[in-house]
């Protein structure tokens, strides 16, 4: 069912949400030509480099950083546990569910009679 209506999208709704969005180019910008490599910036680093540091060597220093960890079961309760104490710290304790955030459940009745509406009208 998915694969079925994802296929009866046409280009031009597909063209059309890109454009609301702002990501529209003119046909004068689109260009089929693919781009070349920007070869200034070697050139920019030979004219800069007095040390035997290779262009290569400083673009791949901080491949091997460890960008991200992996936390254990402990420590991300421990984070949740910190969090909420540090929102209880100022003597309120703060009421995540906000009743203002969640639009009330509406009855069967109202919603067949929005269903006859849309149908009908």
């Amino acid at each position: 069912m998915t694969d079925k209506a994802w296929r009866s999208v046409s280009v031009t709704t597909i063209s059309n949400c890109f454009k609301s969005c702002g990501f529209s180019m003119s046909q004068e910008e689109a260009s089929e030509e693919p781009l070349e490599p920007d070869m200034s910036l070697e050139a920019d680093w030979n004219k800069l480099q007095n040390t035997e540091v290779q262009f290569e060597d400083y673009v791949t220093c901080d491949e091997g950083l460890a960008t991200t960890r992996t936390l254990t079961d402990a420590e991300i309760i421990d984070t949740v546990n910190q969090d909420i104490n540090e929102d209880n710290v100022d003597g309120n304790d703060v009421d995540h569910t906000d009743s203002a955030d969640f639009e009330p459940l509406i009855s069967k009745k109202e919603a067949r009679a929005a269903i006859n509406t849309t149908i009908f009208h």
